[in-house]
């Protein structure tokens, strides 16, 4: 781990209901919330906006890497 921001209250607060909801610890809890963003944010809009290719064999939005079930929805939503 390279960067760890710090959260507000508000986003520690939600972090911390939603691993009570999916029986996760926290940090469990955050890498499930990043793995599903491509079904918030298209990840097209993402790539056309990224300043750091060199990251994309490892990032969430590149189709590569995503989980099959992200993208399984993601091909019923578009």
């Amino acid at each position: 781990m390279v960067y760890t921001p710090r959260l507000s209250l508000k986003a520690s607060a939600s972090v911390k209901s939603l691993s009570y909801t999916l029986g996760l610890p926290m940090t469990k809890t955050i890498e499930k919330a990043i793995e599903l963003l491509p079904l918030v944010i298209h990840p097209v809009l993402v790539c056309q906006k990224c300043r750091d290719q060199s990251r994309c064999a490892v990032c969430v939005f590149n189709k590569t890497n995503m989980s099959p079930d992200v993208e399984k929805l993601l091909s019923k939503k578009g």
